[in-house]
């Protein structure tokens, strides 16, 4: 039984404000912070307001993990805070997100089992260590496909 829904960030819940923008998007808020530490959030990035939305509605606790750290920009974080229990940063607990064990460590720092944890992230090779450390996964390709396959359980 799912008691957890651990999402990705960056290219799930964070996208560029340029779709044309390939490069990562924690590189991006480093390089526009170090030129100008005040610059304007909103300008360069934009939320998936709707997957955003739809993780209000789900009862089960709801946990950020992701790579770096953009998620603890003021113009995002507070906002992220009230819909997730936790923000975990794979550079801050120096781990790997394509590591196995990576998974394994997180659903015990949650007091968690992995198979009780659905895990959402656009990478495959994340994808694959979560998979393979036991917990559900769904690769994010669309909103629709990440609330259905939740709906489904």
């Amino acid at each position: 039984m799912l008691k957890a829904v651990i999402t990705d960030f960056s290219r799930v819940l964070l996208f560029p404000a340029d779709d044309s923008y390939q490069q990562g998007l924690n590189s991006l808020n480093r390089q526009l912070l170090e030129s100008t530490p005040n610059y304007d959030f909103w300008k360069y990035f934009q939320l998936n307001e709707e997957l955003l939305t739809y993780y209000t509605t789900l009862t089960l606790p709801k946990y950020i993990f992701t790579s770096d750290s953009i998620q603890d920009h003021p113009a995002v974080n507070k906002r992220l805070k009230a819909v997730f229990k936790e923000i975990l940063s794979a550079k801050v607990l120096n781990v790997s997100k394509s590591d196995s064990k990576t998974y394994a460590a997180i659903a015990k720092l949650l007091d968690l089992k992995p198979n009780e944890i659905i895990y959402i992230d656009d990478n495959h090779n994340n994808i694959d260590a979560a998979k393979k450390a036991g917990c559900e996964t769904i690769l994010y390709k669309s909103n629709e496909d990440v609330i259905g396959k939740i709906a489904q359980g």
